[in-house]
């Protein structure tokens, strides 16, 4: 994934596609698990470089520009930033 995108279209549908990559993959872990004798997958690598936490915040804040947040998106919205701010804190120490 890139580190930048040429316009907020862009960086939507990227955040987008991936959403749709981790609901399907989080499907077919509840079908594997669901069956008897089924043994969970492993889990994901952790995203070092942060491109995922990015691309959900740049859709929340792509919703919220619209008007279309939901009430419960405002807490992530919150959880997204004041994680930056430690980020940013940290790194500046």
């Amino acid at each position: 994934m890139p580190e930048y995108y040429s316009s907020i279209g862009e960086a939507i549908g990227s955040a987008m596609r991936h959403n749709a990559r981790m609901a399907a993959d989080l499907a077919a872990a509840q079908r594997l698990t669901a069956q008897p004798g089924a043994v969970a997958p492993a889990p994901a690598p952790v995203d070092t470089a942060g491109h995922v936490f990015r691309e959900a915040l740049l859709v929340l804040l792509a919703c919220m520009q619209r008007g279309v947040l939901l009430d419960a998106e405002w807490t992530l919205v919150r959880e997204h930033i004041e994680h930056l701010v430690r980020l940013a804190n940290a790194a500046s120490e």
